[in-house]
């Protein structure tokens, strides 16, 4: 998971859990973190018959606010020389409208290796009614020039404006926890709570 405080950076942590998403982090501490983001981090490869609910139980837990780079895909190596990487299998149209239902944003990741969701699957959660945030994925100060490449992608794909949690928090609107005027800034250390 990936965290955002209300000031100041937050410290980072890591949590494993089981193929049902069910965390080791304790909820009071997830409960402190004024923004949680659930992304798949292990067995990307496993079925769409398996992947689908996994994904639905992370959305469903009452920490989670964002659904994180969905399809885990990396487009190409990147800066660190990772590796080329295909979408996980998923059941996309049940997986969004869980976030819709749930009131789970889709993050639209700005990372230039990632660019997740593709094209396709966030023109899918545009029409299913879907909210988003556009971030970064930076794991390093530099990396939060990136935003734009995902503001670009959201216009592209006709995301709407006032359907961007990011948005929500300019002008004194309020957004996640309904904080009006807070600005989101994202810290380069992160909490992750990732599933094995």
């Amino acid at each position: 998971m990936r965290s955002w405080r209300r000031s100041g950076s937050s410290p980072g942590s890591r949590s494993t859990s089981s193929r049902t998403a069910r965390f080791d982090q304790d909820p009071a501490l997830l409960a402190e973190l004024d923004i949680v983001v659930a992304s798949v981090h292990s067995k990307l490869r496993m079925a769409s018959s398996d992947m689908t609910p996994r994904m639905i139980a992370a959305i469903a837990n009452p920490a989670t606010d964002v659904l994180g780079h969905c399809t885990g895909r990396n487009v190409t190596r990147g800066d660190a020389g990772g590796k080329v990487r295909p979408e996980s299998e998923f059941d996309a149209e049940i997986v969004f409208e869980a976030c819709r239902q749930f009131g789970v944003a889709v993050e639209v990741n700005s990372r230039p290796e990632r660019l997740d969701p593709p094209r396709r699957l966030l023109r899918l959660a545009v029409e299913m009614g879907c909210s988003f945030t556009i971030d970064t994925d930076a794991h390093a100060p530099g990396q939060l020039e990136w935003q734009v490449f995902g503001c670009a992608r959201a216009e592209e794909c006709e995301v709407p404006v006032e359907r961007v949690v990011n948005t929500r928090f300019c002008g004194g609107h309020g957004g996640l926890g309904n904080t009006p005027g807070v600005e989101v800034v994202e810290s380069s250390t992160t909490y992750e709570r990732a599933w094995a």
